[in-house]
């Protein structure tokens, strides 16, 4: 079957990793745990390595375990201007008003970070859908998240291809019956089928629905 929907995550895929966003919010994870919990901050990963593991995503486990709140979290981790991280980058835009297929967003980050990051990166409108971390907390990898999303966009898995940089959600994605692509700078691929960047998009793309081409995606 045909690609005909194709679900991005945004940190990471749609901007480099190296741009250090996601490490900004990595360190504002951290702060909010050791200031609600009153605990040394140099405790908070091994706890967040915990509820990472359990429940699927730092927050969800905080709400579930300890009751923590979501308005709290989301208001103090995701309060960064991407501007100051990430320098907007044509070819990103370029590329998906390229592809004719459905484009939505997937993302574990929470509805006002994905709206600011989209926005600064000029890419808002490409998306038909964009589905953000919400107060059912239903997240990658949970099938649960997958089947939301199927079920609102009125797609089949098996027309749908998953861009994204974790592991873990690729495989959540493979095990509902979608294709899988990581996008990783250093293209560590795990197994999974890679691109560098997502301008390479197009061309993995092609190279999918004409095996007999060389591809250098590994």
């Amino acid at each position: 079957m045909d690609i005909s929907v194709i679900w991005f995550d945004l940190d990471n895929p749609l901007y480099p990793a190296s741009s250090g966003l996601l490490d900004a919010i990595d360190v504002r994870i951290n702060e909010f745990i050791a200031t609600t919990f009153a605990m040394p901050i140099e405790q908070t990963p091994a706890l967040r390595k915990t509820l990472y593991e359990e429940y699927g995503a730092t927050l969800l486990g905080l709400h579930k375990k300890y009751n923590t709140s979501y308005e709290d979290y989301v208001t103090y981790v995701y309060a960064l201007d991407p501007a100051d991280y990430i320098k907007p980058d044509p070819s990103v835009r370029d590329t998906l008003m390229s592809l004719p297929q459905r484009k939505i967003i997937f993302s574990n980050s929470n509805a006002d970070h994905v709206a600011r990051v989209c926005g600064h990166l000029n890419i808002a409108d490409c998306f038909s859908y964009k589905f953000c971390l919400d107060r059912d907390f239903a997240v990658k990898p949970d099938p649960r998240a997958y089947k939301k999303v199927a079920n609102a966009v009125g797609c089949t898995f098996g027309e749908s291809l998953l861009v994204d940089d974790v592991d873990r959600n690729l495989a959540g994605g493979k095990r509902m019956g979608m294709r899988t692509l990581k996008v990783d700078e250093m293209l560590e691929g795990n197994g999974y089928d890679c691109i560098g960047h997502i301008k390479e998009l197009p061309r993995y793309l092609a190279e999918m629905n004409n095996p007999g081409a060389s591809s250098e995606v590994s």
